[in-house]
């Protein structure tokens, strides 16, 4: 869609990559998976691709009832005390050391430490564009969930970071700049109508008190 709105054909037809998305969700999970191949992990950011549809395009690509699916599967097995994990096995527990290979790839995880990272962390910027994605197919508390989320960070530093270890709080590399996309996004989802200001104001409150 944005190579078309570009003027660039692209090589393959939207509704077949809309198709493709689309049919990632996995009802024995009751949620979006990992990928097709790896349809057994729960992951945060399935849901970029809808969020960022809407907001720049002004198009839904995923329908409302797997999005709040997978909005609650996320709540109910991956929320933790310090964000959502961004990948988590089916019942919420860490992933085991040897999953986050593939056939093809042995990823470069040295020291793989559950609630660390990649493995188990929880990412302000991927559990913002989830709870977006959540608010604007109609979950009422997904705005609440992004004062919560938002919290987490200025509570360890005063702003946001990359990620948060879910297992001892601890937050790493402040000021990280892509989280800046989060407020861009909101702007521009308050810009189209469909929320107030309210997050801006209670974030302000933490930046200011």
């Amino acid at each position: 869609m944005c190579a078309e709105a570009l003027g660039i054909a692209p090589q393959v037809s939207i509704e077949r990559a809309t198709a493709n998305y689309g049919n990632l969700f996995n009802p024995q999970l009751n949620a979006y998976p990992l990928s097709l191949q790896r349809s057994d992990i729960l992951a945060v950011d399935p849901l970029m691709g809808d969020l960022l549809a809407q907001v720049f395009l002004g198009k839904k690509l995923l329908p409302a009832g797997h999005v709040l699916a997978h909005f609650r599967a996320m709540q109910e097995r991956a929320r933790t005390p310090y964000g959502f994990k961004i990948f988590c096995a089916p019942d919420g527990s860490y992933l085991r050391h040897d999953q986050y290979n593939s056939k093809e790839f042995k990823a470069a995880i040295s020291n793989p430490i559950d609630g660390s990272y990649q493995c188990g962390g929880s990412w302000y910027l991927y559990d913002m564009q989830m709870l977006m994605d959540a608010y604007l197919h109609g979950a009422a508390d997904a705005e609440d969930e992004m004062i919560w989320r938002t919290k987490l960070e200025f509570a360890r530093g005063g702003t946001t970071h990359e990620y948060i270890d879910t297992i001892t709080g601890k937050a790493f590399k402040p000021n990280m700049g892509w989280n800046a996309g989060t407020y861009a996004m909101w702007r521009q989802i308050m810009k189209r109508g469909k929320a107030t200001d309210r997050f801006f104001r209670e974030i302000n409150r933490l930046r200011l008190g």
